[in-house]
């Protein structure tokens, strides 16, 4: 006699995407260039030495709604930029991923001798999750699906022992961007960032 077994069927949980920072850097009524500051002993950034001026829609061969980063002192140590809250709440084991596109003008040896340059990205925390190495004089798009792209970029995802996974909650997740994580790549007076269309999404279960 043939009797039917019981059967539990399983499936993985399912990721919800619980928010968003998206950036404008356009000028218009909706953008957050604003919000933007250098890193200083004040707030929770590596410390820049001198001013770094923000620009808002500045423009690339043609290609406007990009934000000009531009120092004015030789830094000589890792200096950063970011931003306080991306506004956005999770709990411990939220994923997040990252994209955006930037630009590195080869400029007289302003960022160093040793391209490509390389870039470091956290959020709350301290929590490094990628070093990113850039070519100069070329638009890179920092992309989640590959990480890396034929215009030389190659990402170290999860570097360090460290992953997409945030380890912390936090109300209000910061976001930095850090230069001179290698001696050679130190930028200098008159490096410029340029930056546009960063999207950041928090997953979680």
């Amino acid at each position: 006699m043939l009797g039917l077994g019981n059967s539990i069927v399983s499936s993985s949980p399912v990721e919800k995407l619980i928010g968003t920072y998206t950036s404008d850097f356009t000028g218009g009524g909706g953008d957050n260039s604003s919000s933007w500051i250098q890193g200083t002993d004040a707030n929770i950034f590596e410390t820049a030495e001198g001013t770094i001026t923000f620009t808002t829609n500045s423009s690339i061969g043609g290609s406007s709604g990009w934000l000009k980063c531009e120092m004015d002192t030789n830094q000589t140590g890792l200096s950063s930029i970011g931003i306080l809250t991306t506004g956005v709440a999770y709990p411990v084991g939220t994923r997040v991923e990252l994209s955006m596109k930037a630009y590195l003008p080869d400029d007289s040896n302003k960022w160093g001798t040793n391209e490509p340059i390389s870039i470091l990205f956290s959020f709350t925390g301290g929590t490094a999750i990628s070093v990113s190495y850039f070519d100069l004089d070329q638009v890179i798009e920092l992309d989640n699906s590959s990480m890396n792209n034929s215009s030389g970029l190659t990402v170290v995802w999860g570097g360090n022992g460290l992953g997409t996974t945030l380890p912390v909650a936090d109300d209000a997740n910061f976001f930095e961007i850090s230069f001179g994580s290698l001696p050679n790549d130190l930028p200098q007076a008159g490096a410029i960032w340029y930056m546009k269309d960063i999207v950041i999404n928090y997953y979680t279960i």
